[in-house]
């Protein structure tokens, strides 16, 4: 009697015994420092390049839906107006500045400096002067760099010098008045000594009688002449106030202007971070499901640097490794039907990471 069973069998061992004659062995050379190396399915590529299409669409479609481009030009373009309407006023500020700091003329009438042989940390410099205000306005005081030839004197404070009337102790200079110091104590300031070289402290000693002058850095006014606690001291801002007031509502304006729209993009870009983590949050889910699915086979570690693979089916394949720095190995490979040496040259960002 027929035993059909026997035949099947038969098949069955032939087939198995035909598949396994075609299995081979990969030995895989790594970059240093690549653990973990996975022979992935052919397939792989082409779904992850599905998933990020997929992803990037969305992301586009969150972009034009918060209006971010727009936002953001608009923030932009308002922030740049702020600025320019910000360098306007403080132009003219600067100018006003530096015409009233024309309009005084100063001339030092006698200087002289102390300095020790020996000195080398503070020196004095005594100096008397003569003012006149050309200007239309009180000025109160000024705040001056003192320079001696083309020497900066350094000093450990900014200088200011008042104007004072010795005789009648009224503070302010008054348009077209000049005023000499007669006081019995000159104008006196101390100094580094050890800023300046052996050759400039030379200089100052011997120049100082006939080139020490001030140079003035910032000018204050007075609303009128006067003893010092009935005046009101206005810098160049509030002296000018109605005259910078124009440009100064400006200022405002493109400030306030260029907040709302900072604020409205800030807003726009929380909501669109906040949907966007949600996507990167499903592809990082579908990409891990992919990972697990497309696992052909783990390989072995024979040495560093070294993995092996046994009995793998002819075919393509994608060795991936994940490496720290959101780098891998992720390189496509076709087995054949003999035992394959496999050196991966480099490594790249992970493909898997959006």
């Amino acid at each position: 009697m027929k035993q059909p069973g026997v035949g099947l069998i038969l098949v069955v061992v032939f087939i198995l015994s035909t598949f396994d004659a075609y299995a081979v062995d990969l030995d895989i050379f790594v970059p240093a420092g690549t653990g973990d190396v996975q022979l992935l399915s052919p397939g792989t590529t082409a779904v992850l390049s599905h998933l990020k299409v997929e992803l990037k669409s969305r992301l586009d479609a969150l972009t034009r839906r918060h209006a971010l481009v727009k936002l953001k030009l608009e923030s932009d373009s308002a922030r740049h107006l702020y600025r320019i309407r910000s360098n306007e006023y403080e132009s003219e500020v600067n100018s006003i500045k530096s015409h009233y700091m024309t309009k005084l003329v100063i001339r030092v009438t006698d200087a002289r400096a102390i300095i020790a042989p020996d000195a080398s940390t503070m020196g004095e410099i005594y100096f008397r002067y003569r003012a006149k205000n050309t200007s239309d306005r009180v000025i109160a005081s000024i705040t001056y760099r003192p320079t001696i030839g083309s020497i900066v004197v350094p000093t450990p404070t900014p200088l200011v010098l008042e104007f004072l009337d010795p005789a009648t102790l009224e503070f302010g200079l008054a348009p077209g008045k000049d005023m000499a110091d007669t006081s019995s104590q000159p104008e006196k300031f101390s100094f580094f000594v050890g800023e300046l070289t052996a050759k400039d402290v030379d200089f100052v000693r011997r120049n100082i009688s006939k080139e020490f002058r001030l140079d003035v850095v910032d000018i204050r006014f007075a609303d009128r002449v006067g003893y010092k606690d009935q005046t009101r001291i206005m810098d160049v801002r509030r002296a000018f106030a109605s005259r910078l007031r124009p440009l100064l509502e400006k200022v405002h304006n493109a400030r306030a202007v260029a907040m709302e729209k900072e604020a409205m993009y800030k807003n726009a870009l929380v909501a669109y971070n906040r949907e966007k983590t949600d996507l990167l949050k499903r592809f990082a889910a579908s990409v891990t499901s992919l990972k697990k699915s497309a696992l052909r086979y783990r390989c072995k570690q024979k040495d560093k640097g070294r993995y092996t693979a046994r009995g793998v089916e002819p075919g393509q394949y994608v060795i991936y490794s994940k490496r720290p720095n959101d780098m891998a190995v992720f390189y496509t490979i076709e087995v054949r039907g003999k035992a394959q040496t496999i050196k991966i040259p480099s490594i790249r960002k992970d493909p898997f990471i959006p």
